[in-house]
Protein backbone atom coordinates (compact mmCIF):
# COMPACT_ATOMS: atom_id res chain seq x y z
CA UNK A 1 0.00 0.00 0.00
CA UNK A 2 2.98 2.01 0.57
CA UNK A 3 3.01 5.44 -1.59
CA UNK A 4 6.47 6.89 -3.04
CA UNK A 5 7.90 9.23 -5.15
CA UNK A 6 5.19 11.77 -7.12
CA UNK A 7 2.39 9.88 -5.44
CA UNK A 8 -0.26 11.14 -3.18
CA UNK A 9 0.90 10.53 0.63
CA UNK A 10 -2.17 11.25 2.31
CA UNK A 11 -4.98 9.40 2.34
CA UNK A 12 -8.86 10.07 3.09
CA UNK A 13 -11.30 7.48 4.41
CA UNK A 14 -12.59 7.48 0.64
CA UNK A 15 -9.02 6.61 -0.88
CA UNK A 16 -8.67 4.28 1.58
CA UNK A 17 -11.79 2.60 0.43
CA UNK A 18 -10.81 3.09 -3.06
CA UNK A 19 -10.12 0.13 -5.32
CA UNK A 20 -7.68 2.32 -7.34
CA UNK A 21 -5.15 4.88 -7.12
CA UNK A 22 -5.20 8.57 -8.81
CA UNK A 23 -4.05 8.93 -11.94
CA UNK A 24 -4.35 12.73 -12.40
CA UNK A 25 -0.96 14.67 -12.64
CA UNK A 26 -0.47 17.61 -10.59
CA UNK A 27 -1.79 20.08 -12.69
CA UNK A 28 -4.91 17.91 -13.42
CA UNK A 29 -5.10 17.74 -9.74
CA UNK A 30 -4.90 21.33 -9.30
CA UNK A 31 -7.22 22.54 -11.96
CA UNK A 32 -9.88 20.17 -10.50
CA UNK A 33 -9.39 20.98 -6.93
CA UNK A 34 -9.84 25.12 -8.03
CA UNK A 35 -13.05 23.93 -9.88
CA UNK A 36 -14.54 22.90 -7.18
CA UNK A 37 -13.25 25.50 -4.90
CA UNK A 38 -16.31 25.87 -2.62
CA UNK A 39 -15.46 22.42 -0.90
CA UNK A 40 -12.10 21.66 -1.85
CA UNK A 41 -9.02 24.71 -1.79
CA UNK A 42 -5.51 24.23 -3.31
CA UNK A 43 -2.07 25.56 -2.43
CA UNK A 44 0.78 24.67 -5.25
CA UNK A 45 4.68 25.72 -6.41
CA UNK A 46 6.21 25.59 -9.67
CA UNK A 47 9.58 25.29 -11.06
CA UNK A 48 8.66 28.14 -13.81
CA UNK A 49 7.71 25.57 -16.31
CA UNK A 50 5.44 22.99 -14.39
CA UNK A 51 3.43 22.73 -11.23
CA UNK A 52 6.38 21.63 -8.89
CA UNK A 53 4.03 20.52 -5.55
CA UNK A 54 0.55 20.36 -4.53
CA UNK A 55 -1.93 20.45 -1.35
CA UNK A 56 -5.09 20.01 -1.92
CA UNK A 57 -7.68 20.02 1.44
CA UNK A 58 -11.45 18.55 1.33
CA UNK A 59 -13.61 19.86 3.37
CA UNK A 60 -15.56 17.49 5.86
CA UNK A 61 -19.51 17.08 6.86
CA UNK A 62 -19.03 20.85 8.36
CA UNK A 63 -16.84 24.08 7.42
CA UNK A 64 -15.33 24.10 10.61
CA UNK A 65 -13.27 20.74 9.62
CA UNK A 66 -10.99 19.83 6.76
CA UNK A 67 -8.73 16.99 5.78
CA UNK A 68 -5.60 16.95 3.65
CA UNK A 69 -6.65 15.00 0.61
CA UNK A 70 -3.68 15.26 -1.64
CA UNK A 71 -0.09 16.28 -0.62
CA UNK A 72 3.17 15.49 -3.22
CA UNK A 73 6.40 17.36 -3.36
CA UNK A 74 8.24 16.86 -6.59
CA UNK A 75 11.44 18.36 -4.78
CA UNK A 76 10.88 16.09 -1.45
CA UNK A 77 12.21 18.63 0.47
CA UNK A 78 10.13 19.35 4.05
CA UNK A 79 10.51 22.84 3.91
CA UNK A 80 8.11 22.54 0.57
CA UNK A 81 5.90 20.65 2.62
CA UNK A 82 6.04 22.45 5.44
CA UNK A 83 5.28 25.65 2.92
CA UNK A 84 2.43 24.51 1.47
CA UNK A 85 0.65 22.53 4.68
CA UNK A 86 0.91 26.30 6.42
CA UNK A 87 -0.64 27.48 3.30
CA UNK A 88 -3.45 25.09 3.01
CA UNK A 89 -3.94 25.78 6.80
CA UNK A 90 -4.20 29.56 6.69
CA UNK A 91 -6.67 29.47 3.58
CA UNK A 92 -9.21 27.06 5.51
CA UNK A 93 -8.86 29.33 8.64
CA UNK A 94 -9.73 32.10 6.67
CA UNK A 95 -12.81 30.18 5.53
CA UNK A 96 -13.93 29.16 9.11
CA UNK A 97 -12.24 26.26 9.95
CA UNK A 98 -11.48 25.47 13.06
CA UNK A 99 -9.74 22.24 12.47
CA UNK A 100 -7.54 20.75 9.47
CA UNK A 101 -6.21 16.97 9.86
CA UNK A 102 -3.98 14.64 7.58
CA UNK A 103 -3.53 10.75 8.02
CA UNK A 104 -0.51 9.44 7.06
CA UNK A 105 1.42 5.71 7.04
CA UNK A 106 2.62 5.31 10.00
CA UNK A 107 6.08 3.96 8.91
CA UNK A 108 6.34 7.56 6.62
CA UNK A 109 8.58 10.11 7.77
CA UNK A 110 6.13 12.75 5.86
CA UNK A 111 4.73 13.04 9.76
CA UNK A 112 8.05 14.84 11.08
CA UNK A 113 7.15 17.75 8.41
CA UNK A 114 3.17 17.60 9.16
CA UNK A 115 4.72 18.15 12.78
CA UNK A 116 6.65 21.48 11.78
CA UNK A 117 3.55 22.40 10.11
CA UNK A 118 1.71 22.23 13.51
CA UNK A 119 -0.08 19.50 12.79
CA UNK A 120 -0.36 17.05 15.96
CA UNK A 121 -0.26 13.14 16.30
CA UNK A 122 -3.66 12.77 17.61
CA UNK A 123 -4.81 8.94 17.25
CA UNK A 124 -3.02 5.48 15.43
CA UNK A 125 -5.11 4.00 13.06
CA UNK A 126 -5.32 -0.03 11.57
CA UNK A 127 -6.90 -0.71 7.83
CA UNK A 128 -8.30 -4.18 7.57
CA UNK A 129 -8.73 -5.09 4.41
CA UNK A 130 -10.26 -8.40 3.13
CA UNK A 131 -13.36 -10.09 1.11
CA UNK A 132 -16.59 -11.02 2.56
CA UNK A 133 -16.61 -14.89 2.22
CA UNK A 134 -18.88 -17.80 0.96
CA UNK A 135 -20.69 -17.28 -2.83
CA UNK A 136 -23.44 -15.42 -4.08
CA UNK A 137 -25.13 -12.31 -2.74
CA UNK A 138 -26.08 -14.31 0.59
CA UNK A 139 -28.55 -13.01 2.78
CA UNK A 140 -28.35 -10.79 6.28
CA UNK A 141 -28.35 -11.89 9.15
CA UNK A 142 -31.65 -10.96 11.68
CA UNK A 143 -30.22 -8.22 13.99
CA UNK A 144 -28.20 -9.23 16.68
CA UNK A 145 -29.88 -8.71 20.36
CA UNK A 146 -30.23 -5.17 21.40
CA UNK A 147 -29.39 -4.08 17.85
CA UNK A 148 -31.96 -1.44 15.37
CA UNK A 149 -31.84 1.02 12.80
CA UNK A 150 -30.10 4.00 13.78
CA UNK A 151 -32.87 7.28 13.35
CA UNK A 152 -32.25 10.96 13.28
CA UNK A 153 -32.85 10.93 16.82
CA UNK A 154 -30.02 8.77 17.69
CA UNK A 155 -27.76 11.88 16.48
CA UNK A 156 -27.24 12.91 20.41
CA UNK A 157 -26.69 9.50 21.37
CA UNK A 158 -23.80 8.56 18.75
CA UNK A 159 -22.00 11.40 20.19
CA UNK A 160 -22.04 10.62 24.08
CA UNK A 161 -20.40 7.44 22.86
CA UNK A 162 -18.16 8.75 20.72
CA UNK A 163 -17.24 10.84 23.98
CA UNK A 164 -17.03 7.76 26.20
CA UNK A 165 -15.39 5.59 23.42
CA UNK A 166 -12.53 8.51 22.33
CA UNK A 167 -9.68 9.98 24.92
CA UNK A 168 -10.14 13.21 26.07
CA UNK A 169 -7.02 13.85 24.39
CA UNK A 170 -8.00 13.24 20.66
CA UNK A 171 -11.41 14.96 21.66
CA UNK A 172 -9.57 17.67 22.39
CA UNK A 173 -7.77 18.40 19.26
CA UNK A 174 -10.78 16.70 16.75
CA UNK A 175 -13.98 17.21 18.31
CA UNK A 176 -14.72 17.83 22.15
CA UNK A 177 -18.44 19.52 21.61
CA UNK A 178 -21.70 17.81 19.38
CA UNK A 179 -21.09 20.28 16.92
CA UNK A 180 -17.14 19.94 16.34
CA UNK A 181 -17.49 15.91 16.41
CA UNK A 182 -20.78 16.68 13.88
CA UNK A 183 -18.02 18.85 11.28
CA UNK A 184 -15.45 16.26 11.92
CA UNK A 185 -17.18 13.39 10.23
CA UNK A 186 -17.03 12.85 6.44
CA UNK A 187 -19.48 13.29 3.88
CA UNK A 188 -20.37 9.12 2.47
CA UNK A 189 -20.74 8.30 -0.82
CA UNK A 190 -22.54 4.94 -1.68
CA UNK A 191 -25.16 2.51 -0.52
CA UNK A 192 -25.01 3.33 3.56
CA UNK A 193 -26.95 1.55 5.92
CA UNK A 194 -26.52 2.37 10.03
CA UNK A 195 -27.49 0.86 13.04
CA UNK A 196 -27.14 0.89 17.28
CA UNK A 197 -26.47 -1.40 19.64
CA UNK A 198 -29.09 -0.22 23.02
CA UNK A 199 -28.94 -0.68 26.73
CA UNK A 200 -31.60 -2.64 27.91
CA UNK A 201 -33.98 -0.77 30.11
CA UNK A 202 -34.49 1.27 32.12
CA UNK A 203 -31.18 3.52 30.51
CA UNK A 204 -31.12 2.56 27.30
CA UNK A 205 -28.36 4.39 25.79
CA UNK A 206 -26.72 3.69 23.06
CA UNK A 207 -23.57 0.98 23.28
CA UNK A 208 -22.57 0.44 19.96
CA UNK A 209 -22.84 2.03 16.18
CA UNK A 210 -21.88 0.00 13.05
CA UNK A 211 -22.09 1.57 9.66
CA UNK A 212 -22.27 -0.14 6.11
CA UNK A 213 -21.86 1.24 2.96
CA UNK A 214 -22.27 -0.93 0.16
CA UNK A 215 -20.14 0.95 -3.26
CA UNK A 216 -19.36 -0.85 -6.75
CA UNK A 217 -15.97 -1.67 -5.80
CA UNK A 218 -15.63 -2.55 -2.25
CA UNK A 219 -17.48 -2.18 0.92
CA UNK A 220 -16.83 -0.30 3.99
CA UNK A 221 -17.38 -1.10 7.54
CA UNK A 222 -16.67 1.08 10.66
CA UNK A 223 -17.38 -0.02 14.21
CA UNK A 224 -17.62 1.60 17.87
CA UNK A 225 -18.30 0.15 20.72
CA UNK A 226 -18.77 1.24 24.36
CA UNK A 227 -15.37 0.42 26.19
CA UNK A 228 -17.45 -1.46 28.76
CA UNK A 229 -19.38 -3.69 26.54
CA UNK A 230 -17.31 -6.88 25.36
CA UNK A 231 -15.91 -8.35 22.50
CA UNK A 232 -18.94 -10.70 21.76
CA UNK A 233 -20.93 -6.89 21.29
CA UNK A 234 -17.94 -6.09 18.40
CA UNK A 235 -18.00 -9.31 16.89
CA UNK A 236 -21.53 -9.25 16.73
CA UNK A 237 -21.65 -6.18 14.78
CA UNK A 238 -18.85 -6.69 12.36
CA UNK A 239 -20.40 -9.97 11.54
CA UNK A 240 -23.80 -8.55 10.62
CA UNK A 241 -22.45 -6.00 8.96
CA UNK A 242 -20.33 -8.84 7.06
CA UNK A 243 -23.93 -10.09 6.12
CA UNK A 244 -24.91 -6.99 4.52
CA UNK A 245 -22.06 -7.67 1.93
CA UNK A 246 -21.93 -9.51 -1.30
CA UNK A 247 -20.16 -12.89 -0.96
CA UNK A 248 -16.32 -12.27 -2.49
CA UNK A 249 -16.53 -8.15 -2.64
CA UNK A 250 -13.85 -6.17 -0.90
CA UNK A 251 -14.14 -5.08 2.46
CA UNK A 252 -12.49 -2.50 3.87
CA UNK A 253 -12.20 -1.66 8.22
CA UNK A 254 -10.45 1.04 9.77
CA UNK A 255 -9.99 0.73 13.54
CA UNK A 256 -8.97 3.52 16.12
CA UNK A 257 -6.02 2.02 18.12
CA UNK A 258 -7.83 2.41 21.31
CA UNK A 259 -10.71 0.42 19.79
CA UNK A 260 -9.53 -3.27 20.73
CA UNK A 261 -12.70 -4.85 21.09
CA UNK A 262 -12.73 -3.73 17.19
CA UNK A 263 -9.66 -4.56 16.48
CA UNK A 264 -10.00 -8.06 18.10
CA UNK A 265 -13.18 -9.14 16.40
CA UNK A 266 -11.80 -8.05 12.89
CA UNK A 267 -9.03 -10.52 13.58
CA UNK A 268 -11.24 -13.28 14.68
CA UNK A 269 -13.39 -12.45 11.32
CA UNK A 270 -10.27 -13.01 9.39
CA UNK A 271 -9.23 -9.88 8.01
CA UNK A 272 -6.07 -8.78 7.11
CA UNK A 273 -3.88 -5.88 8.52
CA UNK A 274 -3.78 -3.73 5.28
CA UNK A 275 -1.65 -0.79 6.85
CA UNK A 276 -0.96 0.92 9.81
CA UNK A 277 -1.94 4.70 10.05
CA UNK A 278 -1.50 7.89 11.75
CA UNK A 279 -3.85 10.74 11.96
CA UNK A 280 -2.35 14.40 12.38
CA UNK A 281 -4.57 17.42 13.72
CA UNK A 282 -3.89 21.11 13.64
CA UNK A 283 -6.25 22.97 15.87
CA UNK A 284 -7.70 26.75 16.05
CA UNK A 285 -8.61 25.70 19.90
CA UNK A 286 -5.85 23.82 21.88
CA UNK A 287 -5.99 22.72 25.29
CA UNK A 288 -3.35 23.59 27.75
CA UNK A 289 -1.82 20.00 28.09
CA UNK A 290 -2.05 19.99 24.61
CA UNK A 291 0.19 23.02 24.20
CA UNK A 292 2.65 22.35 26.73
CA UNK A 293 3.31 18.75 24.96
CA UNK A 294 3.99 20.41 21.53
CA UNK A 295 6.25 22.84 22.83
CA UNK A 296 7.58 25.25 20.06
CA UNK A 297 5.34 23.54 17.10
CA UNK A 298 2.32 25.93 16.37
CA UNK A 299 -0.89 24.60 16.61
CA UNK A 300 -2.92 27.33 17.35
CA UNK A 301 -3.50 29.36 13.87
CA UNK A 302 -2.78 33.11 14.23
Amino acid sequence: MGRVGLQNRVFTRASLSGTLPSLVGLTGESFRALSRSKRVLAMRSSNGLSIDSLAVATRNSGPNSWELSRLQARSGTAETVVELVNGVCQAAYARGATQVSARTLLSDPLGDELRRAGLFPSRGETLFRGAKRGVGKGKPKDLPTGVRVKTPADEHGLFRLYSACTPSEVRALEGMTHDQWAASRWAVSGRMSEYVLEAEPPNPSIMGWLRVVRRFGAAEIAVMLHPERTAQDASALLQFGLSRISAGKAVNLLVSEYETAVHHSAVDAGLNIEAELQVHVRAARATEKILKEVGAYNVVSP
